[in-house]
């Protein structure tokens, strides 16, 4: 009995009783032995030892488990709090160059300014430890851009210029006149897109595209010879092509809806023709109606006057020909049929029609049978031809030219003419070739390099000039700036150093 009774004193412990039982409570980091009665709960446990819970804390086991003896009752305090952080995003800096300015003298004409980030997050705390942080706002201060002024005076050439120049740069349009440094801007939205930059035959109107959101673009109209420019809408939107007629009457243009997926609009492939007098465009003509004959018609045809202005020279990605928009039932003549390039991706290959100045022939890139076995349509194979109008003949000038080819006649009597022509580093992969530009006589010998200089790097992809009214030199726009390089000697010069120009359009 004895015996019996020391067992039952040695189970209840030191310090409780038998209808007590031992656990632990940790709270806040710190654990404590209790002795608590059996038949607690958790709850009982904390009301007695003045614990509250927060609405974010929680406690293990749950409030209502009934309590064993060894137990453990662990309390995590959680809690939530802000945290707000801030980042610094450096303003750009936009340089443009002015020839009035001493070489190297800089400018600021609008100072920049720097923008701010602040991102608030809620962070979580489960004993002072964090266990997550969420974003629940961001507020953001844009940087304003500084514009720097920086001289180019004395570092290039005030080259002589005559005629009217324009040019795209930075998605706006600029002119230049007299001298290489006297250039101004024509437009100040910054929104062209370059589908549409025809300059007029006397150099006074500019028709140019702006982006939309609605439709593909619209097309507007600057006076070039105003001191402070302004536009006009022309009201006429979703426009692939336009230009102006060489005798400056009519501009004629076609048009393509939005599309989606890639390429991003779908060709109507019609042509429309509206009289211009003065920078007012009449009511259009429908010349040709929206089809969709063509293979991959989706992409569009491209278009090309007659330097009479008579006719309107065609291609799409299988022929070549004229149409005859004056006369009383429009006649269309097709010059030449080839198999349609399969670029077997979202764009398509069109030739670029070029008429000579008499009118006689159209020099183009045609797409040509593959020289080593593949099918017609997976010929990598581009030959430059010229193409005389009636009768209708093909002389072929130059085999695996290119498909960027961009040709060029130049102006005046044809027996002393020269063609321009972008020749491709690697013509079985023109596409993506690099491009240097030649000149040839008109039945193709004499070929010579004009630009860029033999080990220099050559333009990227489809080549990107103009001649001159006189035909005497071209302006190209190579690693984003114009370059004025003459034409029967070679010599060039280099004009701008914006390092963002495309689209050089010249004419008187």
């Amino acid at each position: 009995m004895f015996v019996a009774l020391t067992w039952l004193l040695a189970a209840c412990g030191p310090g409780r009783v038998a209808d007590q039982i031992a656990i632990t409570l940790t709270d806040e980091g710190q654990t404590r032995e209790l002795v608590v009665p059996q038949g607690s709960t958790v709850r009982d446990v904390l009301i007695a030892n003045n614990i509250t819970l927060g609405e974010l804390d929680r406690v293990r086991p749950t409030e209502v488990t009934l309590l064993q003896n060894g137990m453990a009752i662990t309390v995590t305090r959680v809690t939530q709090t802000e945290a707000i952080i801030t980042q610094t995003t450096s303003f750009r800096t936009l340089i443009q160059y002015d020839a009035s300015l001493p070489a190297g003298q800089e400018r600021i004409i609008e100072p920049g300014r720097n923008g701010l980030i602040t991102t608030t997050y809620r962070i979580t705390l489960s004993d002072n430890r964090e266990i997550s942080r969420e974003e629940i706002r961001q507020e953001q201060a844009e940087p304003r851009t500084e514009v720097k002024l920086v001289g180019l005076q004395g570092a290039f050439n005030t080259v002589p210029f005559s005629g009217t120049l324009v040019y795209l740069s930075n998605n706006n349009a600029f002119v230049i006149r007299d001298i290489a440094g006297n250039k101004r801007p024509l437009t100040t939205e910054g929104d062209l897109d370059g589908r549409v930059l025809s300059l007029s035959a006397d150099g006074r109107w500019l028709m140019y595209t702006r982006a939309a959101t609605k439709t593909l673009n619209s097309l507007w109209l600057v006076d070039t010879t105003l001191a402070r420019p302004e536009t006009k809408s022309l009201n006429i939107g979703g426009v692939l092509w336009a230009d102006f007629s060489p005798d400056g009457k009519s501009i004629a243009y076609t048009r393509a809806d939005l599309s989606p997926g890639q390429p991003g609009w779908r060709a109507f492939n019609d042509l429309l023709i509206a009289p211009f007098t003065n920078g007012k465009v009449g009511t259009s003509k429908t010349i040709l109606p929206q089809s969709s004959n063509a293979k991959y018609s989706w992409w569009g045809t491209a278009y090309a006057w007659s330097p009479d202005s008579k006719l309107l020279a065609y291609a799409n990605t299988e022929s070549i020909g004229v149409i005859s928009p004056t006369a009383r039932l429009t006649k269309t003549q097709v010059l030449t049929n080839f198999a349609a390039f399969d670029t077997r991706s979202t764009w398509a290959w069109t030739p670029l029609p070029i008429w000579s100045a008499d009118g006689r022939f159209i020099v183009s890139t045609i797409h040509a049978p593959s020289p080593t076995g593949e099918s017609v349509e997976d010929s990598p194979a581009f030959n430059l031809l010229a193409i005389e109008i009636t009768p209708s003949l093909q002389l072929r000038l130059i085999n695996d030219v290119g498909m960027w080819s961009a040709p060029r006649w130049t102006p005046g009597d044809l027996a002393s003419s020269r063609i321009i022509f972008g020749f491709a580093e690697t013509p079985f992969a023109s596409d993506t070739s690099r491009y240097k530009l030649y000149r040839m006589d008109r039945d193709g010998s004499n070929r010579t390099l004009l630009f860029p200089e033999a080990e220099a790097v050559g333009l990227d992809g489809l080549p990107d000039y103009d001649l001159a009214p006189d035909g005497r030199s071209l302006v190209v726009a190579y690693q984003g700036d114009l370059y004025l390089v003459n034409v029967n000697t070679g010599n060039m010069r280099r004009l701008t150093a914006e390092g963002s120009i495309s689209h050089p359009r010249w004419s008187n």
